[in-house]
């Protein structure tokens, strides 16, 4: 319900909207498709197998093996033949790339014309090297630089999350090449907000 708000909101204001799914489940991203999402961005896609699986649940036939249903996407019916007309070409599809077998399988993943550009997860790809949370180690960056090179190679997207977003490492990542940027999230705006306040709450407390 809350993503459905979200899609309608952005559709609302002309926003392009591509929710990102929890796993790869087939009714989850009926569901997010049906509500009008544009799109989707696929969390820890490793392997070519997990891409042709992914297009057959988005794309209508004869590429994929999406079900006809009539909901929010199709305007309730009043849209319908426009939407499923137009829509294995306009959606877009963004795949995550979150362990080093991905890095290993990029050129086989980008191969496929149905996937739009590809995602760095920083923290699981530092993770699945074994130094979590290590994001500017040299590993870290080699990794990343062979998506970059990968997409750049095949003129598809390529993006990355930064944790705390200011106007140089914004600037840096696109100097890096990357194409996108996803700036912070809930969970890394609060942390950041307790970090800087901490060292006044412990002085509020030294003071009582």
């Amino acid at each position: 319900e809350q993503a459905q708000r979200i899609i309608a909101a952005a559709k609302a204001g002309g926003t392009t909207c591509l929710p990102r799914i929890a796993s790869h489940n087939m009714e989850m991203i009926k569901r997010l498709l049906d509500s009008g999402a544009d799109g989707l961005i696929v969390p820890m896609v490793n392997t070519a197998e997990e891409v042709e699986r992914l297009i057959s649940w988005c794309k209508y036939p004869p590429l994929g093996k999406r079900s006809f249903g009539i909901a929010r996407g199709q305007g309730y019916g009043f849209e319908f033949d426009e939407y499923i007309k137009n829509w294995n070409e306009s959606s877009s599809m963004i795949v995550q790339i979150e362990s080093i077998q991905g890095v290993e399988n990029i050129e086989k993943i980008l191969s496929y014309e149905e996937i739009d550009g590809a995602m760095i997860g920083p923290y699981d790809l530092s993770g699945s090297l074994g130094i979590p949370g290590q994001l500017d180690d040299p590993l870290v960056t080699e990794a990343a630089k062979k998506v970059i090179d990968a997409c750049a190679a095949v003129g598809k997207a390529c993006g990355t999350q930064i944790v705390e977003p200011g106007r140089e490492n914004i600037g840096e990542a696109f100097s890096d090449s990357y194409t996108f940027v996803v700036l912070a999230s809930d969970i890394f705006i609060l942390w950041k907000w307790a970090e800087r306040i901490k060292p006044l709450i412990n002085q509020m407390r030294s003071a009582d």
